[in-house]
């Protein structure tokens, strides 16, 4: 099933120890559980039916392999089931780097991962795509614009179309940030978007210069 879908209808049929049906448990007594605390379940609708069954539903908005067991009337089935559930189509990116500080005129490795709309890491969106960062400013003293490395390793300037190889849903670019500030880094690629930035202290790089004048030049001792 799709991560955030309509789900996985769940059949449980009750029988004894000699396999005959049991009818007319009642639905309260029917429980389903997940190895995944996030996943959610709708109840049976009614009791169980003449030959033992009773259905309920598994929404999931976690991508994974999901163990799923029923208890009914506190006794807990041996019988297990286990349900796929894949990352629904990518509708946004996720930026990360090692670190949440950054020297101006220093770079450090970015990841852009493509997801759905609950985090999960889509593997179909893979190949060339062409993205656009944003989010830092050139310092004052002009120049020096922020860059992302593509693909070829080449200097694409943010705001320009940026070639990047995305592979299983993620793909990485060297990060070049100028400007002592709080960046704010987002990447769009037609229709995705980046709800959250990537927030970025970049600091002053340290290199400052100074002239001292002293005047008079000579004074006297005393």
């Amino acid at each position: 099933i799709t991560a955030g879908g309509a789900g996985s209808t769940l059949t449980v049929t009750a029988k004894d120890q000699f396999g005959k049906a049991i009818a007319d448990i009642p639905k309260e007594a029917i429980t389903f559980s997940s190895s995944d605390p996030n996943d959610t379940f709708t109840p049976p609708a009614s009791a169980t039916s003449a030959i033992g069954q009773a259905t309920g539903t598994l929404t999931s908005t976690t991508a994974g392999s999901k163990k799923i067991s029923v208890t009914i009337q506190g006794v807990l089935v041996t019988q297990t089931a286990t349900i796929e559930v894949t990352a629904a189509a990518a509708s946004q990116f996720v930026l990360t780097t090692p670190s949440s500080e950054q020297q101006a005129g220093t770079s450090q490795l970015l990841t852009i991962t493509a997801t759905d709309k609950d985090g999960n890491r889509d593997t179909w969106y893979a190949g060339i795509k062409d993205l656009i960062f944003q989010g830092a400013d050139i310092p004052p003293s002009g120049g020096s614009i922020p860059y992302i490395l593509d693909k070829d390793g080449i200097q694409r300037f943010f705001g320009n179309t940026t070639q990047l190889t995305f592979t299983n849903g993620v793909a990485t670019g060297s990060l070049m940030l100028y400007k002592a500030e709080m960046a704010k880094i987002i990447a769009t690629e037609g229709s995705l978007t980046t709800p959250k930035p990537l927030n970025i202290t970049v600091t002053p790089t340290g290199d400052y210069s100074a002239a001292l004048q002293a005047n008079p030049r000579a004074i006297t001792v005393g």
